[in-house]
């Protein structure tokens, strides 16, 4: 017989995917947004000039990313690749300690 604490409460499923959209957008605005920013700064840094400023950076890197350009979408997804990448690697080691936590302590 399951045990209430078993069984998800209600609404939990919705609270999981509320949370999950949001976190995607968060990171893809963070992919299309600043990290074309910092690779824009650190190419000024190291390459020197871009010949058309952020400006044209941003409207080329669209336009990469319009023709289906591979390198335009790892560069402005890569934040959320890497997160969720880096939250599969971490779920057996979250499975594993999280029966041997939910165990009664013996007296």
């Amino acid at each position: 017989m399951a045990h209430s604490s078993d069984s998800p409460a209600p609404g939990s499923a919705a609270r999981r995917l509320r949370f999950e959209l949001i976190l995607a957008g968060v990171l893809l605005a963070i992919g299309f947004g600043l990290m074309p920013l910092a690779v824009f700064l650190v190419g000024q840094q190291i390459l020197g000039d871009y010949g058309g400023g952020l400006g044209t950076f941003y409207g080329d890197l669209y336009a990469a990313l319009g023709r289906g350009e591979r390198g335009a979408w790892i560069l402005l997804t890569s934040p959320l690749i890497g997160i969720e990448l880096l939250r599969l690697l971490v779920l057996p080691l979250r499975r594993r300690r999280g029966p041997a936590a939910a165990k009664p302590a013996e007296v």
